[in-house]
């Protein structure tokens, strides 16, 4: 089974990317240089061109044989590529980004009516004198700091 559906996608990557590159190589040769990559008669005229000692003059001509050689290479590499991706994953990338589009986001204000809750900010400043004020009572009274279970308890009982 492993194997028919590589062969199946070896055959999808393969059509698909060998229509798309001929497409783009067809339609840049024969814009600027008027060559047809499937008309027989183009190639016959390069022949012509290499058999009575053509020379390369311009930059048109180098970038032209440049395309030209480079077309197997893109194909083979984009036929690599394409079979190295994972078309579920990119099928679902739509589907993905409008499912998740905003979720991830914590609102950024959040309004709530009839709730009166009234909230003094402390400094810094406040805060540390009150513990500082805590511990030196504790000094005064020459009780040690005992931490027991019990204490922990009403501490975090009183937190909530």
């Amino acid at each position: 089974m492993k194997r028919a559906l590589k062969t199946i996608k070896f055959l999808f990557v393969f059509s698909a990317w060998t229509v798309i590159t001929l497409t783009v190589f067809r339609l840049v040769l024969s814009f600027f240089w008027n060559f047809d990559i499937l008309n027989a008669k183009s190639w016959h005229i390069v022949g012509r061109f290499w058999e009575n000692g053509g020379k390369i003059n311009s930059w048109q001509d180098y970038l032209f044989f440049f395309l030209l050689f480079s077309f197997f290479p893109i194909w083979i590499w984009g036929i690599y590529r394409g079979m190295k991706a994972d078309f579920l994953q990119l099928a679902l990338k739509p589907v993905l980004f409008f499912m998740n589009r905003g979720l991830d986001e914590a609102p950024k204000n959040v309004t709530i009516k009839n709730i009166d809750v009234t909230v003094k900010k402390q400094s810094k400043e406040e805060v540390l004198e009150k513990i500082i004020g805590d511990k030196m009572k504790a000094l005064e009274k020459d009780e040690p700091e005992t931490k027991t279970y019990d204490d922990m308890r009403k501490s975090l009982a009183q937190k909530k």
